[in-house]
């Protein structure tokens, strides 16, 4: 499943992140695997996996894209 966050840092985003990061192995019992995608440098969310590891003891294990180019976010119609 590939899904999007138009922005690290955000109270939504990073509640909605660490759910999804929160019931992996619900995904990986129905087969689907997570893809995150952002508009965010890499090197943020680095930083922002590690805060949500350290804030909110939760663990992100699925890959996670940087789009800073924003070629993907275009190319799905995500941006107005």
């Amino acid at each position: 499943m590939l899904f999007c966050h138009p922005a690290i840092f955000t109270p939504v985003c990073t509640t909605e992140f660490a759910e999804l990061a929160q019931r992996q192995e619900e995904f990986d019992e129905l087969g689907v695997e997570l893809l995150a995608l952002s508009v965010d440098s890499v090197y943020s969310h680095i930083n922002w996996i590690e805060w949500i590891k350290t804030k909110m003891n939760v663990e992100v294990q699925f890959p996670v894209i940087e789009d800073f180019s924003m070629k993907i976010t275009k190319a799905y119609g995500m941006l107005d």
